[in-house]
């Protein structure tokens, strides 16, 4: 990885004219960055009940895959070590889906959340759909691509 300066004015430049109040509900993104408390604690979550692989860590910050990509997940703590969750009006992400290749997928998650002590979350099911908080509070939700409901 490298860190390079970030050009604001180019930035700034291809901004729209008007702020969005927020994400378009079908944009695809290959990877994104959590802001946690406690680094290790959560890796430990995204790897042992989420069943994703570390690529690399440092004592402020992990990075973690599905299948061999640099990272899908980045987790920091840059700006919240050993903070508490945000609270539920503070401006930020209010969810992160995850689209999983088909409900067999979707079922063995639930059965890998429900296997793991103290998963870190709480974990809520409906048709589709699989809800998890992970111990940061970060809401993350998990769909079958085929549509199924899986068992």
């Amino acid at each position: 990885m490298v860190t390079l300066p970030l050009d604001l004015e180019d930035l700034m430049a291809q901004a729209p004219a008007e702020a969005e109040p927020e994400i378009a509900s079908d944009a695809a993104l290959g990877h994104v960055h959590l802001k946690v408390s406690d680094v290790p604690r959560a890796a430990a979550f995204y790897r042992e009940a989420l069943g994703l692989q570390e690529q690399a860590q440092m004592p402020s910050a992990a990075f973690l895959s599905a299948g061999g990509y640099h990272h899908h997940i980045g987790l920091n703590s840059w700006q919240s070590s050993g903070a508490s969750a945000p609270r539920d009006d503070a401006p930020g992400l209010r969810a992160v889906e995850f689209e999983l290749g088909d409900a067999d997928a979707l079922a063995t998650l639930e059965r890998r959340l429900a296997a793991v002590p103290e998963g870190g979350g709480s974990t809520r099911r409906e048709p589709g759909r699989l809800h998890v908080s992970d111990p940061d509070g970060h809401r993350l939700a998990f769909t079958a691509r085929d549509g199924r409901a899986g068992s």
